[in-house]
């Protein structure tokens, strides 16, 4: 005679994490002109009624060292604010007016997807805010870039990450856990941003699994302590 095992339902919560692949090189530009180094730290040092000073000093002190390195990176956001600077109003970018205000926190990702570390990414960051200053000061563009805001989109960048809660029916713990990881496995996904970089949630692991003894409207199912210095970032 078989005997029926009872299934025990469990809640599990599956921890994603964003994740970037770029899929080329930009072109050259051709119409968008940068300024020098020199330039942007001149007028930046000289007004800086729109960042925190460390922003700009942070970036100068290491770009100063690598003068070479912030002209390739300044030529290659030019290609990039040129080829999809103004792709999600549909328009052609012809100046740096036409560059949409969130064409550089696309370009940090591609550069995410290029294999930029987390600290190749902040002095990125840096740099390209100091550009972007400095075209403001001299009225290239419309828009006032934000430290707050910038700094947000970095983090977002370098940490996004998702939580997913599902239920799941196991004849016990391990059984469950099993269970999870191949459904954790089974909803990664990946799609392209308006900026042709594929864009991927990789699961990467089962944070924890917890058996659901009651299910009464209301019953609380799964708790997970949240440890965090400022509570911010819990929001």
């Amino acid at each position: 005679m078989k005997i029926k095992v009872r299934k025990l339902r469990f809640a599990a919560c599956l921890l994603f994490q964003r994740r970037y692949k770029a899929n080329e090189n930009c072109p050259e530009p051709r119409r968008l002109n940068v300024p020098s180094l020199a330039n942007v730290i001149s007028t930046t040092v000289s007004q800086g009624k729109w960042h925190r000073r460390f922003w700009i000093e942070r970036a100068l002190r290491h770009w100063e060292q690598h003068p070479d390195e912030a002209e390739l990176l300044f030529t290659h956001y030019a290609g990039f604010a040129e080829r999809y600077g103004g792709i999600l109003k549909n328009e052609e970018v012809k100046s740096w007016q036409d560059v949409e205000e969130h064409t550089p926190h696309g370009f940090l990702a591609h550069l995410a997807g290029q294999g930029f570390n987390k600290r190749s990414l902040w002095n990125a960051a840096r740099l390209l805010f100091a550009l972007h200053v400095a075209l403001a000061l001299d009225a290239q563009i419309a828009w006032k870039p934000e430290p707050a805001e910038w700094g947000r989109s970095v983090r977002e960048l370098l940490h996004l990450s998702e939580e997913r809660f599902v239920l799941i029916e196991a004849s016990d713990e391990i059984e469950a856990l099993l269970e999870a990881e191949r459904i954790g496995k089974g909803q990664e996904f990946s799609y392209e941003n308006p900026y042709g970089d594929v864009v991927l949630w990789k699961f990467v692991k089962v944070v924890d699994v917890q058996e659901i003894v009651r299910t009464e409207k209301g019953t609380e199912i799964f708790a997970r302590p949240i440890i965090s210095r400022r509570q911010g970032d819990i929001i």
